[in-house]
């Protein structure tokens, strides 16, 4: 932001094997489905993965077996702690104001069109907007059955150069009728994955790259986004002529060879951890006892297979080449979610933070600035095992800039030790429902 003189208040009521070893996808066209062996794992019913609240203690939940690849499972917490958003592929950039804007009501972060304010403070439920901007918003969540919708009310604020008048937007629960007389705000459950399912609408989410779409647990978006772009860089790679050069792409194209070839192993095994745990039947007599070893095994290897598809990646040193790897793929910090996307962070590497990293977190777009340039998530924190819906949501805005530091969801997520919970390479991916 720049400065600016103090402005007036309204009267009124005063934000993706080598070629031999891998080949499931083949030639991917644009927007392509990915079926992958976990792509059952997301069947889309009630009690499976992402939607049925599964808990840690696998000795309290009759969970069937394709929801133990949820979110809240073992080693990896009760929950992915972050947000759920919203991404895009068109080549806007994303970037708010970098300065706070005081007024009488407090400070605020504005939109660089300065036609969305969050207020700046720990509940982060004050968002204004221009007048009639929530009715696109309001047309894509009534498409999507989202549980939210947003209301404008009375309370007005003038902000920027340009004395924009902005209204208060108050969000509404058309689920469970929060808010109501008892209930002075809106509730959603407590846990980042099932307020994200209720603002999307559905369980049954899909990672979006600008090339394909992958299904399934969020460890197997990440792995399979990777996957077919490997098999596009060794084709590249074995192209490269010229001594010097032609041995650093030999150099390369074994890492790859060797992380596909360990990936393949370790899709195998998750393959059979799974079969392992489907056969434990009620009449076994350590029947918890085994449930809850094979639960464990199978998030420890959705993990490792996960990680090892990214070995190439987390070796180049020149983070250009990275970034053009990301802004290819849309991923990482040129995640650009739209209305009714969302922005998921997955853990990768090792912990950078004490105590138990996240294995994952949902942000959803919910509203997005008048040039496109700014969007607005909701969301949720979880707080303790099936903990009642409550009011400690929140409203954040993100933005994209090369010029603007740290305004980007995975920017934010990253930064530092304090906001990184998962690990040292995480991934950014834009997800969204799927029929």
């Amino acid at each position: 932001m720049y400065a600016k003189p103090e402005p007036k208040i309204d009267s009124t009521q005063g934000k993706r094997a080598a070629a031999h070893s891998f080949k499931p996808h083949g030639q991917l066209s644009h927007n392509e489905h990915i079926e992958t062996p976990f792509s059952k794992f997301n069947t889309g019913s009630k009690d499976s993965y992402p939607l049925q609240y599964v808990q840690c203690d696998f000795q309290k939940s009759s969970a069937p077996a394709s929801s133990i690849l949820a979110p809240e499972q073992s080693e990896f917490g009760i929950d992915s702690h972050r947000l759920s958003s919203i991404a895009q592929t068109t080549p806007f950039i994303q970037r708010y104001q970098d300065e706070s804007y005081s007024t009488e009501k407090g400070t605020f972060t504005l939109s660089n069109d300065e036609t969305l304010a969050l207020k700046n403070d720990a509940i982060k439920h004050d968002l204004y907007a221009k007048r009639g901007m929530i009715k696109k918003s309001n047309r894509i969540l009534k498409k999507l059955d989202s549980a939210l919708r947003l209301v404008e009310s009375s309370e007005t604020i003038k902000v920027g150069k340009n004395n924009k008048k902005l209204v208060k937007i108050k969000p509404r629960n058309v689920k469970n009728k929060t808010p109501n007389k008892k209930t002075m705000e809106m509730t959603l459950p407590a846990s980042c994955d099932e307020t994200n399912v209720a603002v999307v609408g559905t369980n049954r989410r899909q990672a979006v790259t600008n090339k394909f779409k992958v299904q399934g647990h969020p460890f197997i978006m990440k792995a399979e986004i990777m996957i077919p772009w490997l098999s596009k860089e060794r084709k590249r790679l074995e192209q490269i002529t010229g001594h010097a050069e032609a041995l650093k792409a030999k150099r390369k194209i074994s890492l790859i060879d060797r992380s596909l070839a360990n990936a393949k192993a370790l899709r195998k095994e998750l393959d059979l951890a799974k079969k392992e745990y489907d056969s434990i039947t009620e009449n076994d007599p350590d029947y918890k006892m085994n449930r809850k070893a094979k639960e464990i095994k199978i998030n420890s290897k959705l993990k490792q297979y996960s990680d090892e598809t990214w070995t190439y990646y987390n070796s180049l040193k020149d983070t250009s080449e990275k970034e053009k790897i990301d802004k290819e793929l849309g991923i990482n910090r040129f995640a650009k979610p739209k209305l009714g996307q969302s922005y998921t962070i997955i853990r990768g590497g090792a912990r950078v933070t004490k105590g138990r990293p996240y294995p994952f977190h949902w942000a959803a777009v919910i509203l997005e600035s008048k040039n496109r340039e700014d969007v607005v998530t909701l969301e949720h924190f979880a707080t303790k095992k099936d903990a009642p819906a409550d009011n400690r949501w929140k409203f954040s805005m993100y933005g994209k800039s090369e010029k603007q530091q740290n305004q980007s969801f995975h920017q934010k997520h990253t930064e530092s030790k304090r906001t990184n919970f998962y690990g040292k390479h995480p991934v950014t991916v834009v997800t969204e429902p799927h029929s």
